[in-house]
């Protein structure tokens, strides 16, 4: 589905990401580790192009998603933005009420209706388990949510436009256990409709939730396949370290 290959990416004189080369398979729940620094979020943002909005940011290879080129410069980013949604480690709301939040996607969306619209806002909010929540107050601002409801509202505003691919950048970081078994849960309801690209230091979530694990040092690829192969047959020393920590 998702081909990444020999792409490396940087900043000015600094180069962050060296020759990687990933498959990520539909329906995968794809679990990204490693040190800070290692360049994981900027590989997550590199695969809907948002470090581009840096004048020092550069990149070279391929990223091709069902044969597309994903970096072809002709391609409109919001469609790009359209079919690879991502969610960052906090809340990014919108100083509007909770169903603006959610429609704010739909808005380039004119063959629905209004009625539609409202409609499809509901049933994602029952898909994230956000809607019995906030029923009665859909127009109320959405500041006013807890940070676990915030997130699981810029989920629900990345899923209705139906992406392909949901990138996750540490999306429980700051959350209490509650609210990140409920997300982690959310993400493996999902997994047979979207494919998840997932940002954690935890190395205990990527156990649970994810069924494959890629493990980044230094901006290379350490070790990769299914979270079994990956967790049991490690055998680069960081990665050791790394295991030892869980």
């Amino acid at each position: 589905m998702l081909k990444i290959n020999d792409f490396s990416a940087g900043y000015g004189n600094t180069q962050v990401l060296f020759n990687i080369n990933l498959h990520i398979k539909k329906g995968d729940i794809l679990g990204i580790i490693g040190p800070s620094g290692s360049g994981k979020s900027t590989l997550l943002r590199c695969l809907n192009r948002i470090n581009e909005e840096d004048s020092n940011f550069y990149q070279n290879g391929e990223i091709l998603l069902n044969g597309k080129d994903l970096l072809d410069i002709n391609t409109p980013l919001h469609e790009i933005r359209k079919t690879v949604g991502l969610v960052f480690q906090k809340p990014c709301i919108f100083p509007c009420s909770i169903i603006d939040n959610v429609l704010f996607g739909l808005k380039f969306e004119r063959n629905l209706t209004e009625l539609q619209k409202r409609k499809l806002t509901e049933e994602i909010l029952v898909d994230v388990g956000l809607f019995d929540e906030v029923k009665d107050r859909l127009k109320s601002s959405a500041q006013e949510l807890s940070v676990g409801q915030q997130q699981r509202l810029c989920i629900a505003r990345a899923l209705i436009l139906k992406p392909k691919i949901l990138l996750l950048d540490e999306p429980t970081a700051s959350l209490d256990p509650d609210t990140t078994n409920n997300i982690e849960q959310l993400v493996q309801s999902f997994a047979k409709k979207i494919t998840t690209v997932f940002v954690t230091h935890n190395m205990e979530q990527a156990r649970r939730t994810c069924n494959r694990v890629l493990v980044l040092n230094k901006g290379r690829v350490v070790q990769d396949g299914t979270k079994e192969q990956v967790f049991k047959a490690g055998t680069n020393p960081l990665f050791s370290s790394l295991i030892a920590q869980v």
